[in-house]
Formats: structure tokens, sequence, C-alpha cells
């Protein structure tokens, strides 16, 4: 047989064709090719002939292995076939979590936190072989999280044994809001870790995964079944090293959160296993792990540990002070003592005593400068918050109101841009406000992360990805306080204004890009659109980066403010379900490109009733332009013969031009309203075409989108 595929002719094929047609005749005939994708173009002869003919019968079987092969797939189209890991890859697809802590937590200062690796009680857990638990505990501010940052990235170097190990993680964060302390997302991140890492753990999922399929649950996993597979994986039959890592566990929901130590606690508990789990856990002192801390014989507490790291730590920022010895020693001294091992209290006078030295002061200045800030943390946030107040820039106030709003009550993290287009617009629902790009240019800031730093002091703070978080998890506990119907500050905020602000921003901000539907110089009408027109579209989606929270979020926003003043005795008076708005949005975004793009938004949040009327009078006269497009290799639609509805058509053409400019924002705007992600340009998916360019941006809103 390996002989007639490697010499494949017309006449070689045919007499195979016959004798394989005789012999069926008499017995079952099975005939096996491994590999038939080595073949090339011999071995897509011989499948387009076996799986055409019609002498294929019952009797005659034929097992083919090859990789993936576009082109093979389809001559096979309608028979049998079985992917290799296609099931474990969609059962990981279900579990997969866009976790948006871990980038944020500061790395550690250079050879800081080398102690833990030779900490008896590390040691003890580390070496022991069987599960066990070691638990991070230490006050608030002291670094618990840039350990466990460092204990991730540096485990597999300090540890010999752990090369070929499993590690899976997770960060709670109360901060990044509620996906970020739910105890369904950590375990659905633990578990994708472990069954990404290796394979055959797969069989604990396998059953309750199919389970879930059957009963139409696909992506939805069982807060219990995940609770089930997790603690099964201590019964695994070979020999496995895993290592469990959870921070700030004090941050997750209060919900169960018993439940989940006990989850871990009984996944280490001494029982004759194979496997071998070692679970890592963070957090401040809280009551569930104090009723544990009799079973839990591994504990460090950080402020007892860190006193060196923070000594290096201060010894780097005093260096650039330039101090005399003595004096350098005294506020050195003073510092680490002070100090309590509290690192976040370290990094505060640091910022504080730079910023006085830029000024140019003496030693004396420096030290008696040091001395008069707070020694305990809350005391220096309350330092803070005068400096802020004490402020006369009244328009400075209301940036920093708008931003606290922002951090605190939008529903996931934004992005420094997004702050910076949110703050453009008018949140008042008195407020004149009309939706134009040149009024609305005109409003937005110069420099904005300088404006974040002047408005927000030493609260707000960028991390990784350009997020705009709180400095720590104590300074939005601190400015949590202002919310209280006690609080006297200017920067005092209502809760229920706050969200009514949000939702009023993203309607607002929807008008304006509805109010682009074309752009200057463009056809009126998209069924003249070239090339040239939907790159310039896509160019003006991408420089609107707040489009996608706006689509995504609007409707929690608009349900907060309808629901909240039902609780009160007086309505709000900034209540967004002001029919007046939604219907400037539904007139703004029917007849036009941007009803097009976002069609099924509009339907389920708007709920214009003749909507869809007007979408369908609109698309019978659009007929996109794509042919000439196509054909110049610039792009094509794979699937011209099966055309979609020409809303579909524009939405695809839009996120491809989009992808081909890297234009990230667009990209991700256009995937909130569910455009089709596995659309291919040129035989190539998305993601695919964004990772050949280098495009990391883009890349990464396809993997978090669910390319």
């Amino acid at each position: 047989m390996a002989n007639i595929l490697h010499a494949l002719d017309d006449e070689l094929l045919e007499a195979l064709t016959e004798a394989v047609d005789h012999v069926q005749e008499i017995n079952e005939t099975s005939i096996i090719i491994d590999g038939i994708d080595k073949l090339g173009n011999k071995g897509a002869k011989f499948l387009e002939t076996f799986c055409s003919q019609p002498f294929i019968s019952p009797k005659f079987k034929v097992l083919l292995t090859c990789r993936p092969n576009t082109h093979f797939k389809k001559l096979v189209a309608g028979v049998s076939c079985i992917e290799y890991d296609k099931e474990r890859q969609e059962c990981l697809n279900s579990l997969r979590h866009h976790g948006t802590r871990y980038d944020k937590i500061s790395t550690e200062h250079d050879g800081t936190l080398t102690w833990l690796w030779k900490h008896e009680k590390y040691k003890a857990w580390s070496s022991t072989p069987h599960s066990d638990l070691l638990l991070i505990e230490g006050k608030p501010g002291s670094g618990k999280s840039t350990l466990t940052k460092y204990f991730r990235n540096n485990l597999l170097d300090h540890e010999s044994l752990a090369k070929q190990d499993i590690v899976a993680s997770f960060f709670y964060s109360y901060r990044d809001g509620k996906a970020q302390r739910d105890h369904s997302n950590m375990l659905r991140s633990i578990l994708y870790d472990v069954l990404n890492q290796k394979e055959t753990f797969f069989y604990h999922f396998q059953s309750l995964y199919r389970k879930s399929l059957s009963h139409g649950e696909h992506g939805e996993w069982p807060y219990d079944s995940l609770q089930k597979i997790l603690l099964s994986i201590k019964k695994h039959p070979v020999k496995e090293r895993l290592y469990l890592i959870v921070d700030a566990m004090d941050e997750s929901e209060d919900e169960d959160r018993h439940g989940i130590i006990e989850l871990f606690r009984q996944l280490c508990s001494n029982e004759n296993y194979p496997c071998v789990v070692k679970v890592f856990i963070a957090s401040r002192p809280i009551v569930e792990l104090k009723h544990r801390m009799a079973e839990i014989g591994n504990t460090i507490r950080l402020q007892d540990e860190n006193q060196r790291d923070i000594l290096q730590f201060v010894e780097s920022f005093l260096a650039i002070l330039e101090l005399s010895p003595a004096y350098n020693h005294e506020t050195k001294d003073y510092i680490v003592k002070n100090a309590q091992g509290v690192f976040i209290w370290v990094h505060l006078v640091q910022k504080e005593l730079l910023k006085y030295h830029a000024v140019g002061f003496r030693n004396q200045d420096i030290y008696n400068f040091l001395r008069s800030l707070p020694t305990e943390l809350e005391a220096f946030y309350e330092r803070m918050l005068r400096e802020l107040e004490d402020n006369d820039d009244q328009q400075g106030t209301k940036d920093g109101v708008r931003m606290f709003q922002l951090v605190l009550f939008a529903n996931r993290p934004l992005k420094v841009q997004e702050i910076h287009q949110a703050l453009a617009i008018p949140d008042g629902i008195d407020a004149k406000y009309s939706p134009s790009d040149e009024s609305f240019e005109n409003e937005l800031i110069d420099d904005i992360v300088k404006r974040i730093i002047y408005c927000g002091g030493n609260f707000l703070d960028i991390r990784g990805n350009n997020i705009v978080q709180f400095a720590h998890q104590t300074a939005l506990t601190f400015i949590s306080r202002l919310i209280k119907p006690t609080a006297t500050s200017k920067f005092r905020m209502k809760e229920d204004d706050a969200r009514c602000s949000i939702s009023i921003i993203c309607i607002r901000y929807l008008m304006l890009c509805a109010a682009h539907s074309t752009a200057e110089n463009e056809p009126p009408s998209t069924k003249s659109w070239e090339p040239m027109h939907f790159e310039k579209y896509a160019e003006y989606l991408n420089r609107r980066p707040f489009i996608d929270y706006a689509l995504c979020h609007f409707q929690q926003h608009k349900n907060d403010c309808v629901l909240r003043p039902k609780k009160r005795k007086n309505d709000c008076h900034q209540c967004i379900y002001d029919e007046r708005l939604v219907s400037q949005l539904s007139k703004k975004m029917t007849g036009n490109s941007a009803s097009l793009l976002f069609e099924s938004w509009i339907e389920s949040y708007l709920g214009a009733k003749s909507f869809r009327k007007k979408v369908l009078h609109t698309a019978k006269i659009v007929r996109l332009r794509i042919e000439s497009w196509m054909d110049s290799g610039r792009g094509r639609d794979v699937a011209a013969k099966e055309r979609r509805p020409p809303a579909a058509d524009f939405r695809n053409n839009m996120l491809h031009t989009a992808t081909r400019m890297q234009y990230s924002w667009a990209v991700e705007a256009l995937l909130s309203d569910g455009t089709e992600k596995e659309a291919c340009l040129l035989d190539k998916t998305l993601l695919l075409m964004s990772a050949e360019a280098g495009d990391v941006a883009t890349a990464e809103v396809l993997l978090r989108k669910g390319a």
C-alpha cells in the first residue's frame, strides 16, 4: 500500500479501486494509513477518490490519520472525523477566565524576598513528600501580593524538582471588581492552569464537562462541579506534584469563603495518594483562617520577616537624597522603625521625601519634614486628602471626584485612555450636550496622566496595561468612606449619583459615536463604500476606546439607576431612566452605519420596537462593494457562496479591516456586539493575522473576547 501511494497515478489508483471493490464483496476489508498528509497532493488525490466513490460499503473500513490540514478536512467532509485533543481544548475554553490582577502587582525591589527560600516554615512545607498548605499572613500593606507574585515567578528556578511540576494560580482583588472576587472564577482559573499544563488530568473533568453539554450549559460550570473536580485531583493515579497559589484570600467574596478554605484543607489532607498538592495562600488575618490556624502548621507572618527588605528599599531611595552620613543613618533608622512591617507606608514616605527634596532643602529640613509625616497609614491618608481639599482649583476637585467615581463604581477596571474619554463627556442629566466630534475633542484633557496624578494625588496609580486603580486596597478602603452620608469632605460622593453619572456618560458617548455614522468626504450610504472608507471608519472607532465599556456595561448601570431610587423616599434626580436620552440614542443609531455595526446591542438594550424594521429597510439598499477588494488580494470572504445578511457582512468587513490595520480598540468595540470571531480572511483567523503581524494588543483583545 505504501508503494502504491508513493507512486500513485491514475492507473494505480484505478487498479486499487477495483481490487478493493472485488475484495469487499467476499470479506470485510480494512485499510489503515498513518500520516496521509505527508503525501501532499497524492494524499489529497487518494482522499478525494476514496471518499466520493459509490463502491464504499459497510464492509469497507478506512482509518486515516493526519496533522491538522484545512484542505484535507474539506475533502473528507461528511465522513466521521475525530480531532485529537479537541474535547480537552473546548473544555479549556469553557474554563478560561481573564484575570486582571496579576500584571498590576508591584514587582519586588532588587535583592528582596530571597529569605523566603531559606525560611524554616517554607522548607518544611516544600520538602515534605505529602500534600501540605502554607499560609503567608500579613498586615494590610505589608507586601503579601508582591511576595506571592515573586514566589509564582521564581518557583521553578529555586525548586530544582519543580521543573516538571504544575503551577496554577489566582489573585483575588477587591479593586478589580466582582469577577476577581468570585470563588467560581478562582476555581476555573486554577483548574484551567492544571488542565492546560497536563492533559492527563482531563479524565477528572470529562464526565462533568459532557454532562454540562448535555444539559445545554456549554461554557457554564456549576460551582459544585468545579469543587468536585479540584478535590478529585489529589486522587490522580499518576505521581504528579502541583503548586496551587492563591493570593488575597481576604479580598474574596465573604459568601462561602469558609467553604473554599475547607476545600483547600481537604485537598492537603494526608492521604496515601501518589499525587502531591502544595497549596500557597496569602491573606490578611481573617476569621475563617484564624479558626484553622491550629491545622495549618506552616504559617509565616510577613511583618515579622520583611524588615530587611524594607531596609534595602529605604537605602535605595535615600541614595537619591544624597544626605550626609549622619542624617542618612538617622533617617534610615527612623523610617525602618516606624514602618512596622507596612511596605505601603514606606512607599508613601518615599514619594513625599522625593517631592520635598526636588524643591531643594537642607538635610535638617528634610529630616524634620520626615518626622512631621504621620506614622500610621490611616493618618497618612487623611493628610493626603487634606492636601487635595486645600487646593482651590474647583475644576481639579471636580475632575478628582469624577476619577474616584469611575475607579470605584465602574464594573471593570478602566484604562487611562478610557478615563480620558469618559471625562470629556458631561455627566449631569441637565447638562447641555451636543454629540459632535469637535466639541468632544475640545473637552479632552491634553495630558491625562499628569491630570490623574494631580487630581487623584497618591490615592490613584497607573499599573500594568495602563489600568487606573487605587494605589492599594487600604487606599480604596479609605476613599470608600467618602460615600458615607456623614462624610463632610469636598470629595464626598453618593453611590446612586455616581452610578447614574457613569450611565449618562455611557449613553452620551454612544450618541457621540453614532453621530459619526459617516466620516468626512465619505459616501452617505454604505452601499458605495470602498476599502478606504472601511479603513477611515475603523480608524475613527479606534479613537473611541470607551465604546467597549459603554456597550458592555450601559445596561447594568441603567438598571442600577432605575432600581436604587425605588429603595429611597426621594427619587434620584440624575436617574438615567429618562426616555429622552434613550430616544435620542435610538434615533442616532437608526438607518446608518452605526445601526449595522451595533444591531444586536440596540435591539437588546434600547428596546426600540421599530428598530428591526428600520434596519431591514436599510439592509435592503445596502450592497457592500467588496468584490473588487477581495479580487485585489486585500481581502476575501471565504464564505462568499453563503452570503450573510448585509449587517453581518458589514460588521465582519469592519472587523477584518480593524484587525488588518492593528486597531485594537476598534476590534474590541466590534466584538462587544457579537461580531463573528471565527471569521477568516485569506484562510487566516483573526488571531493568526494578529500573531503574524506581531500585534500583541489586538491578539490580547481577541483572546479575552474568546476568539
